[in-house]
């Protein structure tokens, strides 16, 4: 079984899948270091799922692998995911004020549907996770602290990766 990140745009699931992916040795996931080295040379790298992942484009949906995608792509895809995604975690977007919800470019709806409560109703399947917004965009020591006991913990060695990405996103701003 394969594991899955639903999140809205501009909110961090590509990075999150890049290093969860990478700290559990995923199947179609870089290593640490080429992680790294990614993330020190490409510019985009931090934005994007280094292999492209997401479910819309994946024609073929492998063990043992990480994917990402946002609500409706799923969605859309959902009759040829659900036999084959076991874990889903959704960065959720529940407790967002509304100046963080217009600085990131969401909308009022997808702040509504980007909840662990809503995707456990969409898709009943799976076992859904979720990650505060915040959290995600806070101090590394303490993602990670959240994740451990999830089946999406990270490794000791992401904790460099993840303040990398945060530094590059504010230093973008």
């Amino acid at each position: 079984m394969s594991k899955l990140i639903i999140f809205a745009p501009h909110t961090g699931g590509n990075h999150l899948a890049n290093i969860v992916g990478s700290s559990q040795n995923l199947d179609n996931c870089l290593n640490l270091q080429e992680l790294e080295l990614a993330y020190q040379t490409d510019k985009n790298a931090r934005h994007t799922h280094i292999n492209e992942f997401f479910v819309m484009y994946t024609a073929n949906i492998k063990n043992n692998s990480i994917y990402v995608g946002h609500l409706d792509e799923v969605w859309n895809n959902y009759n040829r995911l659900k036999d084959k995604i076991k874990d889903v975690l959704v960065i959720d977007l529940s407790n967002k004020a509304q100046e963080t919800i217009r600085k990131n470019k969401i909308t009022y709806l997808e702040s509504c549907a980007y909840t662990k409560n809503f995707v456990e109703k969409l898709f009943p399947n799976w076992k859904v996770e979720s990650i505060d917004l915040d959290e995600l965009f806070g101090n590394a020591d303490t993602l990670k602290f959240i994740l451990d006991g999830t089946s999406f913990s990270l490794d000791n060695r992401c904790v460099k990766l993840h303040n990398m990405w945060l530094k590059k996103i504010k230093d973008s701003k």
